[in-house]
């Protein structure tokens, strides 16, 4: 039933577990993980719609462009016109419907770190995010049946769209009730986060069926690239720190 395919799952999942404990312990280990993400995104990203290694320097120019309000924050100039730097990359990267997409989420990763306890909330993102990814293989791998989008990701199916939002509602109810929050909230919360992830899912399958890629590289085992992994916070992170931002 679980090929060799799901070793490589948990294996890469183990990969990642340094990221969490950074992410975990905040401050100048949070702000630096998330740049080193949003670095290593933005570059598989010009790699795919650049064409890989061809275009090395335009490669590395957009990259540069992608995530330069990190870079000019660190050079502590803050002003929100920071978060307009990146649209230059339009003038490279013709991809305009996806590039606004992943502008708006790195400025999101940026934005996130200024919250107080903005560590916490990725936490709780990406537990959700990962409970609707375990949903989604668990119950599309037991109950197979009518696939959700073919043409866009072959594999996925109605039985693991459906398998993903529960396991992620039944996640976010766990961790709600443990915080003392409202239940219906929860419900909420893990509804919401599971579909968009998927959406950010299906988005980043459809740019790469595009671009004739199958993974955006390989450099985490059984998960392919940066972007690959962090595809379900595309749409998730955005919408989550802007409802934070004006609830909070």
């Amino acid at each position: 039933m679980f090929n060799s395919n799901l070793i490589d799952r948990i294996f890469g999942i183990f990969f990642l577990l340094p990221i969490f404990f950074f992410v975990f312990y905040g401050n100048q280990y949070f702000y630096f993980i998330i740049f080193l993400i949003s670095s290593l995104i933005a570059f598989e990203y010009s790699s795919i719609v650049l064409g890989s290694n061809k275009n090395n320097f335009k490669i590395i120019l957009c990259s540069f462009f992608l995530v330069s309000p990190f870079i000019l924050d660190l050079f502590h100039i803050s002003s929100i016109y920071i978060y307009f730097t990146p649209f230059l990359v339009i003038f490279f990267l013709k991809e305009y419907f996806f590039t606004i997409i992943l502008i708006v989420f790195i400025n999101s990763t940026l934005i996130i770190t200024t919250f107080k306890n903005g560590n916490f909330l990725l936490i709780f993102i990406s537990i959700i995010i990962i409970s609707s990814d375990v949903g989604a293989y668990i119950f599309g791998k037991f109950f197979g049946g009518k696939k959700l989008a073919v043409k866009i990701s072959p594999s996925k199916t109605w039985a693991g769209f459906f398998g993903s939002i529960l396991l992620s509602v039944c996640i976010s109810i766990t961790i709600v009730l443990y915080l003392q929050i409202n239940i219906i909230l929860s419900v909420f919360l893990g509804l919401f986060i599971s579909i968009l992830s998927q959406l950010g899912d299906l988005l980043e399958s459809v740019l790469k069926r595009k671009y004739n890629f199958k993974d955006s590289s390989s450099i985490i085992p059984g998960h392919g690239g940066f972007l690959d992994r962090f595809d379900g916070y595309l749409l998730v992170l955005p919408i989550s720190v802007m409802a934070f931002y004006f609830l909070m």
